[in-house]
């Protein structure tokens, strides 16, 4: 099998998920518990981030919809990496306009993608609600989307793209 996601002897591609849960699974279960101690450990030393000590309003957006997300997350042996992302993130986003203005891109990006069709967008009752998940079951089709979830000011978006 190769190393890489390139054509097999089959003329086949690999697809990458196969990759990392097969071949590459040891090394990717290793690489990720090194990572998430890592940055666990490294977002102790950044200040807490609230609403009261931010000033961007999009750092105050960030912190409702991590305190949303944390509502329903309830998986004991990731808490701790969701919190360092989180900190790491918002206190980034906060002070670093380099950063700051590279997730904005992202973002827009998606929102790019999610209008235009080509973001697939979760399935009903993913993440499954009782396994680490306790976010409300909505009733949607398969790849549908609540209007409550996304609203999006198309004029406003026609005027920035």
């Amino acid at each position: 099998m190769p190393e890489n996601n390139a054509p097999s002897e089959r003329g086949n591609m690999i697809p990458l998920t196969h990759i990392m849960l097969n071949k590459k699974r040891e090394f990717t279960v290793q690489a990720k518990a090194f990572l998430m101690a890592t940055l666990v450990r490294i977002s102790r030393r950044y200040p807490e981030p609230t609403l009261d000590n931010v000033l961007h309003p999009n750092t105050k957006v960030l912190i409702r919809v991590w305190d949303k997300f944390f509502m329903y997350e309830d998986n004991s042996q990731r808490v701790d990496l969701f919190k360092a992302i989180r900190k790491v993130m918002l206190c980034e986003y906060e002070h670093d306009g380099y950063y700051r203005y590279r997730m904005d891109f992202f973002l827009e990006e998606l929102i790019k993608a999610v209008n235009d069709g080509s973001w697939k967008r979760r399935p009903i009752g993913r993440p499954i609600r009782g396994k680490n998940w306790g976010e409300p079951v909505w009733d949607e089709p398969v790849w549908g989307i609540r209007d409550d979830t996304i609203s999006i000011n198309r004029e406003a978006l026609e005027r920035v793209w």
